[in-house]
């Protein structure tokens, strides 16, 4: 049995009621005639109501269709009025039993056929064709979440997941902020290398504004023409009965679906413009919001965190300060990256002292990207009594290697990383004849910083 709210039963039984007033040929009187509520929104129905800007008989309307497959004796009558077996409502019998029927109600504009509320069988004539409560609008209206099947495969839920750092928070808070004050359809634009923190800040300014972030997939979208634009007004009914932030990926879509799905949706929408130029909109304020790598001191507060260590126990644990301290300066990982690492080494890591050796292979494993045909990898293991140079190269050499190794302590400890985020990197031109060792020491170099 369908569990139906209390609020939803009282109307369905009003609306019986009208129905049988008019079946037995009389008027009911005018003070057993309720307005329906005008716009709160306490229960589903008040809210759909309300957001979708239903007359009262378009409400009635929702409520006959909904009585319908949740009451079968309403069912009975209904089809008893119709003088048919079928106990879908015709709109000439709701124009007639129910009061303020109009008839641009089931117009191709009007809110019960734009926000898809009913389907309309096929007939010859509008008042004759029989129509069906929206399945999803149905389990909305009884409080049932679940994800209308029309949007399979494109609409996708987005729960748990990493978290932010610090300085990407503040980018996504300032951006959640200006949507609140905006008084405008909004488009967020986010982009950034951090893929996983990209779509963390699509949940944090979902969740700044009060709504859910919903992901859709760029790639699955019909191309432009009804069929989006009947999946654009489903992702956007959801979006406004649901409190849902519309996050769409770009990737995989042309600029004229893209364009044609944000065009169409009331709702506010984000972005991911992932490696894609601009997509031109209109009638929408736009945001723009970079999301950048968690900065060096960030990540080494990451990685303590997902040890389950301190500061003062890293330093004390063999080193692990210092080889944290190193990969934060050597590699770009976000928080989802440094708590799978953190967790794959405690898995792996017999005794705590077996940590501070493993981060920087593991940090190097994971960062790991294919090459392609741009450059041949080397696995190195010649050393410096390898090397055969005049002392001054030989000290030259092992002055980069301390570059380096050292440049955490500069640019963190000591300070230096925070008058300018360029130029931190070291980088070497090796010149000389063929055979005068610049590949040996560069292979000597990459085997000493492991």
């Amino acid at each position: 049995m369908v569990d139906r709210p209390a609020p939803l039963v009282a109307e369905i039984a009003e609306v019986r009621a009208l129905l049988e007033s008019h079946h037995a040929g009389r008027e009911m009187a005018s003070d057993d005639v309720h307005a329906a509520p005008g716009t709160a929104a306490d229960t589903p129905l008040d809210r759909l109501a309300a957001v979708m800007s239903l007359s009262a008989f378009e409400r009635r309307v929702v409520v006959t269709a909904a009585g319908v497959e949740l009451d079968g004796s309403f069912a009975r009558l209904v089809a008893e009025m119709n003088g048919t077996k079928d106990p879908r409502p015709t709109f000439g019998l709701l124009l007639t039993a129910l009061p303020g029927g109009h008839w641009d109600a089931l117009a191709p504009a009007s809110p019960l056929r734009w926000w898809q509320l009913v389907d309309l069988d096929r007939s010859d004539t509008l008042a004759t064709r029989a129509l069906r409560l929206d399945e999803s609008v149905l389990h909305y209206l009884v409080g049932i979440t679940a994800l209308d099947e029309r949007l399979r495969g494109i609409r996708e839920e987005s729960s748990g997941g990493p978290g932010l750092a610090p300085s990407q928070r503040v980018v996504a808070e300032d951006l959640a902020r200006t949507v609140a004050g905006a008084h405008a359809r909004m488009l967020v634009r986010l982009e950034g290398r951090d893929v996983a923190a990209v779509h963390a800040a699509a949940r944090y300014i979902g969740a700044v504004l009060g709504r859910h972030a919903t992901f859709i997939r760029g790639d699955a979208l019909p191309p432009p023409g009804p069929d989006l634009a009947a999946v654009g007004r489903l992702i956007d009914r959801s979006a406004l009965l649901a409190d849902e932030l519309p996050v769409l990926d770009g990737e995989g879509a042309g600029d004229e679906t893209l364009r044609a799905l944000i065009d169409g949706l009331v709702a506010p929408v984000v972005l991911l413009t992932g490696s894609r130029t601009g997509v031109q909109v209109k009638g929408r304020d736009e945001l723009h919001g970079s999301i950048g790598w968690p900065s060096p001191s960030e990540q080494k507060v990451i990685w303590l965190e997902a040890l389950g260590l301190d500061a003062v126990a890293s330093e004390a644990n063999g080193g692990l300060g210092t080889a944290i301290d190193d990969v934060t300066q050597h590699y770009r990982l976000g928080v989802g990256a440094v708590e799978g690492a953190a967790r794959e080494l405690l898995a792996r890591a017999t005794t705590p002292s077996d940590l501070p050796a493993s981060i920087a292979r593991l940090c190097r494993q994971r960062t790991r990207t294919p090459l392609g045909g741009l450059a041949e990898r080397v696995d190195t293991h010649a050393g410096w009594d390898d090397l055969v140079l005049p002392p001054g190269q030989i000290e030259m050499l092992r002055d980069i290697a301390r570059q380096v190794r050292h440049r955490a302590e500069v640019y963190e400890r000591w300070g230096f990383a925070a008058r300018g985020e360029r130029g931190l990197g070291v980088t070497a031109l090796f010149a000389g004849e063929s055979g005068t060792g610049k590949t040996l020491a560069a292979e000597v170099l990459a085997s000493d910083l492991d």
